[in-house]
């Protein structure tokens, strides 16, 4: 199932077959000059609390349009990581 960035997926994911589900980050916070990296952490972190780190993939609602801030991209691509990796290992 394909939900687009600013889709609230709580509804979609209660559901009782497993699925993975894929997108739901707004790439406009990535440009530069409109996201914050606090802004960007915060929304990785809640990402991950409405979606789960299980079967997600992480990517962005409408890809790359060349606007953004490689810094911005590579922070957000690491904060998935490192929230992902916190939130498995609490779970075990």
């Amino acid at each position: 199932e394909k939900l687009t960035w600013p889709v609230y997926c709580m509804q979609s994911c209660n559901r009782s077959t497993p699925a993975s589900v894929q997108g739901n980050f707004d790439p406009k916070l990535l440009w530069s000059g409109v996201g914050e990296p606090e802004q960007i952490k915060a929304e990785v972190k809640k990402m991950l609390g409405e979606l789960g780190c299980q079967g997600l993939i992480a990517n962005l609602g409408e890809g790359l349009s060349g606007k953004e801030d490689p810094a911005l991209v590579k922070l957000l691509v690491d904060t998935i990581h490192e929230e992902s990796a916190k939130t498995i290992a609490e779970s075990q």
